[in-house]
Protein backbone atom coordinates (compact mmCIF):
# COMPACT_ATOMS: atom_id res chain seq x y z
CA UNK A 1 0.00 0.00 0.00
CA UNK A 2 1.48 3.46 -0.64
CA UNK A 3 2.25 5.72 1.81
CA UNK A 4 0.01 8.29 2.81
CA UNK A 5 2.36 10.04 4.78
CA UNK A 6 3.28 13.52 2.88
CA UNK A 7 4.90 16.57 3.58
CA UNK A 8 3.17 19.53 4.48
CA UNK A 9 4.15 23.23 3.75
CA UNK A 10 2.02 26.44 3.71
CA UNK A 11 3.13 29.92 2.59
CA UNK A 12 1.54 33.04 3.13
CA UNK A 13 2.50 36.75 3.06
CA UNK A 14 2.84 38.93 5.59
CA UNK A 15 2.58 42.82 4.46
CA UNK A 16 0.25 44.47 6.95
CA UNK A 17 1.60 45.46 10.17
CA UNK A 18 -1.77 44.40 11.42
CA UNK A 19 -1.23 41.01 10.44
CA UNK A 20 2.23 40.83 11.17
CA UNK A 21 1.12 41.63 15.10
CA UNK A 22 -1.26 38.84 14.87
CA UNK A 23 0.81 36.45 13.54
CA UNK A 24 3.31 37.34 16.94
CA UNK A 25 0.68 37.05 18.88
CA UNK A 26 -0.59 33.41 17.91
CA UNK A 27 2.80 32.32 16.77
CA UNK A 28 4.41 33.05 20.20
CA UNK A 29 1.09 32.19 21.87
CA UNK A 30 -0.03 35.51 23.20
CA UNK A 31 -3.10 35.04 22.40
CA UNK A 32 -5.80 32.79 23.26
CA UNK A 33 -5.88 29.87 20.80
CA UNK A 34 -9.28 27.99 21.22
CA UNK A 35 -8.06 24.90 19.18
CA UNK A 36 -5.10 24.44 21.50
CA UNK A 37 -3.96 23.63 24.94
CA UNK A 38 -3.41 26.90 25.88
CA UNK A 39 -1.43 26.10 29.19
CA UNK A 40 2.09 27.35 27.41
CA UNK A 41 3.67 23.94 28.02
CA UNK A 42 3.67 22.88 24.61
CA UNK A 43 5.22 26.05 22.82
CA UNK A 44 8.84 26.30 22.19
CA UNK A 45 10.83 29.14 19.93
CA UNK A 46 13.37 26.88 18.66
CA UNK A 47 14.75 29.67 16.32
CA UNK A 48 15.04 33.55 16.94
CA UNK A 49 14.53 35.31 20.37
CA UNK A 50 11.65 36.24 21.85
CA UNK A 51 10.81 39.89 20.88
CA UNK A 52 8.55 41.64 18.88
CA UNK A 53 8.02 40.11 14.90
CA UNK A 54 7.43 43.56 13.69
CA UNK A 55 10.75 45.07 15.26
CA UNK A 56 13.20 41.58 14.40
CA UNK A 57 11.61 41.90 10.65
CA UNK A 58 12.23 45.97 10.77
CA UNK A 59 16.07 45.71 12.19
CA UNK A 60 16.51 42.50 9.43
CA UNK A 61 15.71 45.14 7.02
CA UNK A 62 17.92 48.39 8.54
CA UNK A 63 21.10 45.75 9.14
CA UNK A 64 21.33 44.71 4.88
CA UNK A 65 20.54 48.31 4.06
CA UNK A 66 17.49 46.75 2.06
CA UNK A 67 14.94 49.70 -0.01
CA UNK A 68 11.44 49.21 0.83
CA UNK A 69 8.42 50.38 -0.85
CA UNK A 70 5.18 50.93 0.37
CA UNK A 71 3.51 47.42 -0.84
CA UNK A 72 6.71 45.65 0.05
CA UNK A 73 6.27 41.94 1.27
CA UNK A 74 7.94 42.54 4.49
CA UNK A 75 8.34 38.63 5.01
CA UNK A 76 6.55 35.34 4.79
CA UNK A 77 5.32 32.90 7.09
CA UNK A 78 6.11 29.59 5.86
CA UNK A 79 4.15 26.29 8.00
CA UNK A 80 5.97 23.17 8.16
CA UNK A 81 4.43 19.86 8.94
CA UNK A 82 3.42 16.21 8.21
CA UNK A 83 0.41 14.10 7.92
CA UNK A 84 -1.12 12.73 10.85
CA UNK A 85 -0.48 9.30 9.70
CA UNK A 86 3.07 10.18 10.08
CA UNK A 87 2.98 11.70 14.43
CA UNK A 88 0.63 8.82 15.57
CA UNK A 89 0.39 5.81 13.26
CA UNK A 90 -1.36 3.82 15.19
CA UNK A 91 -4.23 6.25 16.05
CA UNK A 92 -4.19 9.58 13.11
CA UNK A 93 -7.02 10.28 14.19
CA UNK A 94 -5.91 10.97 18.00
CA UNK A 95 -5.92 14.81 17.62
CA UNK A 96 -3.17 15.96 19.92
CA UNK A 97 -1.46 13.16 20.21
CA UNK A 98 1.90 11.93 19.22
CA UNK A 99 5.13 10.23 18.70
CA UNK A 100 7.72 11.79 20.38
CA UNK A 101 10.82 9.97 18.72
CA UNK A 102 8.65 10.84 15.43
CA UNK A 103 8.35 14.17 16.12
CA UNK A 104 11.89 14.99 17.46
CA UNK A 105 13.30 13.74 14.04
CA UNK A 106 10.85 15.60 11.88
CA UNK A 107 11.24 18.93 13.62
CA UNK A 108 15.58 18.63 13.61
CA UNK A 109 14.80 17.66 9.39
CA UNK A 110 12.29 20.29 8.99
CA UNK A 111 14.48 23.07 10.58
CA UNK A 112 17.90 21.73 8.80
CA UNK A 113 16.35 22.30 5.59
CA UNK A 114 14.92 25.53 6.56
CA UNK A 115 18.31 26.87 8.07
CA UNK A 116 19.69 25.56 4.69
CA UNK A 117 17.26 27.62 2.25
CA UNK A 118 16.85 30.69 4.05
CA UNK A 119 19.64 31.51 6.08
CA UNK A 120 20.15 34.61 7.79
CA UNK A 121 16.62 35.59 6.46
CA UNK A 122 14.44 33.92 9.07
CA UNK A 123 13.63 35.59 11.50
CA UNK A 124 12.05 33.13 13.94
CA UNK A 125 10.97 29.33 14.36
CA UNK A 126 7.66 28.15 16.62
CA UNK A 127 7.30 24.88 17.46
CA UNK A 128 3.81 23.99 18.06
CA UNK A 129 2.39 20.93 19.74
CA UNK A 130 -0.54 21.96 21.42
CA UNK A 131 -3.05 21.60 18.38
CA UNK A 132 -3.81 18.88 16.71
CA UNK A 133 -0.87 17.79 14.93
CA UNK A 134 3.00 18.77 15.53
CA UNK A 135 3.81 21.88 13.43
CA UNK A 136 6.98 24.52 13.25
CA UNK A 137 5.64 28.32 12.07
CA UNK A 138 8.86 30.26 10.35
CA UNK A 139 8.86 34.12 9.98
CA UNK A 140 11.30 34.71 6.51
CA UNK A 141 12.45 38.00 5.49
CA UNK A 142 12.17 37.73 1.05
CA UNK A 143 16.09 39.35 1.19
CA UNK A 144 17.95 38.99 -2.01
CA UNK A 145 21.37 40.12 -3.10
CA UNK A 146 21.28 41.68 -6.67
CA UNK A 147 24.19 42.86 -9.21
CA UNK A 148 23.24 46.98 -10.07
CA UNK A 149 24.96 48.89 -12.38
CA UNK A 150 26.04 52.74 -12.00
CA UNK A 151 24.45 54.27 -13.82
CA UNK A 152 26.41 55.44 -16.84
CA UNK A 153 29.54 53.66 -16.01
CA UNK A 154 30.96 50.39 -16.13
CA UNK A 155 30.62 49.37 -12.86
CA UNK A 156 28.32 46.82 -11.04
CA UNK A 157 27.79 46.83 -6.90
CA UNK A 158 25.66 44.56 -4.97
CA UNK A 159 22.29 45.67 -3.41
CA UNK A 160 19.85 43.97 -1.59
CA UNK A 161 16.28 44.05 -2.53
CA UNK A 162 12.81 42.28 -1.25
CA UNK A 163 12.31 39.71 -3.93
CA UNK A 164 9.25 37.57 -2.60
CA UNK A 165 8.33 37.43 -6.50
CA UNK A 166 11.33 35.17 -7.09
CA UNK A 167 11.97 33.55 -3.54
CA UNK A 168 8.36 32.67 -3.10
CA UNK A 169 7.08 32.91 -6.98
CA UNK A 170 5.06 29.64 -8.35
CA UNK A 171 7.95 27.90 -9.84
CA UNK A 172 9.81 28.19 -6.27
CA UNK A 173 6.66 27.03 -4.37
CA UNK A 174 6.79 24.16 -6.36
CA UNK A 175 10.69 23.57 -5.82
CA UNK A 176 10.11 24.32 -2.26
CA UNK A 177 7.44 21.27 -1.71
CA UNK A 178 9.93 18.96 -3.68
CA UNK A 179 12.97 19.96 -1.75
CA UNK A 180 11.30 20.10 1.93
CA UNK A 181 9.55 16.63 1.02
CA UNK A 182 13.07 15.45 0.35
CA UNK A 183 14.25 16.53 3.05
CA UNK A 184 11.69 14.27 5.03
CA UNK A 185 11.84 11.76 2.70
CA UNK A 186 14.26 9.47 5.21
CA UNK A 187 11.45 9.38 7.80
CA UNK A 188 9.41 7.98 4.61
CA UNK A 189 7.45 10.92 4.40
CA UNK A 190 6.86 11.82 0.48
CA UNK A 191 5.52 14.95 -1.62
CA UNK A 192 2.07 15.27 -2.78
CA UNK A 193 1.07 13.95 -6.61
CA UNK A 194 2.03 17.42 -8.77
CA UNK A 195 -0.79 18.18 -10.73
CA UNK A 196 -3.12 16.58 -8.51
CA UNK A 197 -6.84 18.37 -8.56
CA UNK A 198 -6.76 19.10 -4.93
CA UNK A 199 -6.65 22.50 -4.07
CA UNK A 200 -4.30 24.44 -1.94
CA UNK A 201 -6.54 25.93 0.85
CA UNK A 202 -7.11 29.83 1.26
CA UNK A 203 -4.72 31.93 3.41
CA UNK A 204 -7.73 32.07 5.50
CA UNK A 205 -7.58 28.95 6.31
CA UNK A 206 -3.41 28.80 6.38
CA UNK A 207 -4.03 27.47 10.35
CA UNK A 208 -6.66 24.87 10.15
CA UNK A 209 -4.85 22.85 7.25
CA UNK A 210 -2.41 22.00 9.67
CA UNK A 211 -4.76 20.48 12.10
CA UNK A 212 -6.19 18.42 9.30
CA UNK A 213 -3.89 17.44 7.94
CA UNK A 214 21.85 24.58 13.87
CA UNK A 215 19.71 26.16 16.97
CA UNK A 216 18.13 22.71 17.71
CA UNK A 217 20.87 20.64 19.21
CA UNK A 218 20.46 16.95 19.62
CA UNK A 219 19.59 17.22 23.12
CA UNK A 220 17.57 19.85 23.18
CA UNK A 221 14.52 20.23 25.52
CA UNK A 222 11.36 19.77 24.23
CA UNK A 223 7.62 21.04 25.48
CA UNK A 224 6.28 18.52 28.05
CA UNK A 225 4.08 15.37 26.50
CA UNK A 226 0.31 15.33 26.24
CA UNK A 227 -1.08 16.43 29.64
CA UNK A 228 -2.82 14.17 31.81
CA UNK A 229 -6.19 15.75 31.33
CA UNK A 230 -5.73 15.23 27.61
CA UNK A 231 -9.30 13.49 27.39
CA UNK A 232 -11.06 16.64 28.31
CA UNK A 233 -9.25 18.78 26.27
CA UNK A 234 -9.68 16.37 23.25
CA UNK A 235 -13.61 16.67 23.89
CA UNK A 236 -13.60 20.49 23.92
CA UNK A 237 -11.53 20.85 20.85
CA UNK A 238 -13.78 19.07 19.13
CA UNK A 239 -16.58 20.74 20.11
CA UNK A 240 -14.89 24.35 19.26
CA UNK A 241 -14.04 22.84 15.82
Amino acid sequence: MPSTEFAVLRVRKLKEQNLIRKTDAHNRRLSTVHHADNSGAKYKRVIGEERHLAKAIADRIAVTNCKTRSDSVLALEVLMSASPQYFRPDNPGAAGEYDRDRMTVWARASLKYAKEKWGENIICADLHLDESTPHIHLVVTPIATKQRKRRGKEEYYESCVLDANSMFGRKSLIQMQTEYAGALGPLGIRRGIRGSPAKHQQVKNFYRVVNESNNLSDNFELPAPPLTNRGEWQKNQQVRM
